[in-house]
């Protein structure tokens, strides 16, 4: 993770998109405050609060990167599931 998501951080989120470019996450935040997301593995440590709240809004990318977005989804997925 580039930088680390205090707990509850993500309750803002305006959205979370996946930054072809870098091949990373992005999340935004209210108040320009954002997080970016290197690896999926880097979800494991995120509260279970801000993977609820990732839950709910659909990740964001292009068309000829939908498949890695979801990607991404289903590991928020498997780390509810293992923490229920």
């Amino acid at each position: 993770m580039v930088k680390k998501i205090p707990k509850g951080a993500l309750k803002t989120i305006h959205f979370w998109a996946y930054d072809e470019r870098l091949g990373q996450v992005v999340i935004i935040c209210d108040d320009e405050v954002s997080f970016r997301l290197v690896d999926q593995i880097d979800l494991l440590n995120l509260a279970y609060e801000d993977l609820e709240v990732l839950a709910r809004n659909q990740i964001r990318a292009t068309e000829k990167y939908e498949e890695v977005a979801k990607g991404w989804i289903v590991v928020v997925a498997s780390a509810i599931h293992i923490r229920t």
